[in-house]
């Protein structure tokens, strides 16, 4: 029996036998999968009654940093959810540059990426509530937990817009604790949105524009750029070219029909930021493998199929000491449209881009592991509700280079 240790802590029994039992979890006493001694054990360890055990237990377990198994006992959490969540009214906003709807749930980029943070924050949520909006409304749906202290809602464009952003006046309305906001690149809204004071965290955001207004986490191209370069300059191969992408503009305002817009972003268009930052790690590495500049291997195209057949077949009618051997591209759609031409051509040609999905079956690609990606936005959200007035952070996850064949990395 020992009477000293619950004597740093204070408040009811079983609230200094909570405190205790985590303590020994943080600092790793009880490490993850491990069992905790007996609720028949404590008593005598701590020098408590079994009823403040007891419930220090059950709290523990709603707080999900314990699991507790009939006849077994009770060990420690895999991931244990984050106590800032625990009796506190949280209210997240996630915001898209497109319309939320059911048919864009799931299967797209955005939706892969809400429901991977949504899965690394272990929230528990219920099912998917679509409360009916005006037209004229941002588009939305949201969850809640089986709590009801918790409150994610997913917001994007108005129904029949192309602005790529929710109405302003919809998020202030929306009351959110902080805001993941997913992909959204115009730079004036964002400054509209950061100056409302409410968190934001920009995900797969690289621009610096932001660096100290908001949180921010997106991919960082050099370790596989660079490797997947340097792998094909080993091979022998020169003729190595670069496809990043264009991204159309969105529409300057929400009254712009269908029509009128598919006309106007054909005019208007940025090179994707990712882009930007893939090239320079392209061009680095090409450097570096004594490989000079060639004229005209950098290009630039939109993530359609006729845009990107049509860049094929300006590739595909080159002289063969000019046709690219290699192709290394913003994505994997582009890499495999690229290739596709090149191989009804009958023509040879070496094809890879960024991949976010499994990578079974593919010979080589430039891994983005989303999965990373979740986890390092879930746990930048829990830092920004704890700690509302710290610095902004700049976070970088880096994609590298995986070729399955020869198993190097």
């Amino acid at each position: 029996m020992n009477e000293t240790l619950l004597s740093e802590f204070t408040g009811p029994k079983y609230e200094q036998v909570k405190s205790w039992i985590r303590k020994q979890i943080t600092e790793g006493a009880f490490p993850v999968d491990s069992q905790l001694p007996s609720q028949e054990e404590l008593p005598g360890i701590l020098n408590v009654g079994s009823t403040a055990v007891r419930r220090a237990l059950d709290d523990l377990k709603k707080e999900g940093l314990i699991i507790r198994k009939k006849k077994a006992g009770s060990f420690v959490a895999q991931n244990p959810k984050p106590l800032i969540f625990e009796n506190r009214n949280v209210n997240i906003g996630i915001i898209w540059p497109q319309s939320v709807i059911p048919d864009f749930l799931h299967g797209n980029y955005y939706s892969t990426i809400t429901h991977k943070i949504l899965s690394a924050l272990d929230l528990e949520l219920n099912d998917t509530d679509w409360t009916p909006r005006m037209e004229s409304q941002s588009t939305q749906c949201s969850w809640q937990n089986n709590s009801g202290n918790i409150q994610v809602t997913c917001m994007g464009d108005p129904l029949h817009s192309h602005v790529c952003h929710p109405r302003i006046e919809d998020v202030k309305g929306a009351n959110f604790d902080v805001i993941i906001s997913i992909c959204i690149e115009n730079d004036l809204w964002l400054k509209e949105l950061i100056d409302t004071g409410i968190p934001v965290i920009l995900v797969d955001f690289a621009k610096e524009i932001f660096r100290t207004k908001a949180d921010q986490i997106f991919f960082d191209p050099v370790p596989g750029y660079s490797d997947a370069v340097h792998y094909f300059a080993s091979k022998g191969f020169t003729r190595i070219h670069f496809i990043g992408a264009k991204t159309p503009c969105p529409a300057p305002t929400d009254e712009m029909g269908r029509d009128e817009w598919h006309e106007y972003r054909l005019k208007k268009y940025n090179i994707n930021p990712d882009s930007v930052l893939r090239l320079s790690a392209f061009r680095h590495a090409m450097h570096e493998c004594g490989l000079p500049p060639i004229k005209d291997c950098v290009h630039h195209e939109f993530h359609r199929v006729k845009s990107l057949t049509n860049l094929a077949n300006q590739l595909v009618s080159l002289p063969k000491n000019k046709r690219p051997e290699v192709v290394i591209c913003h994505s994997d759609y582009h890499a495999e449209v690229i290739s596709n031409v090149f191989t009804e051509s009958g023509i040879s040609l070496n094809s890879i881009g960024a991949f976010y999905d499994s990578m079974e079956g593919v010979e080589y690609c430039i891994y983005a592991d989303l999965n990373i990606m979740a986890q390092a936005t879930a746990e930048l959200v829990i830092s920004r509700l704890n700690r509302p007035k710290r610095v902004p952070f700049r976070l970088a996850v880096p994609m590298f280079f995986k070729n399955n064949k020869e198993q190097i990395s």
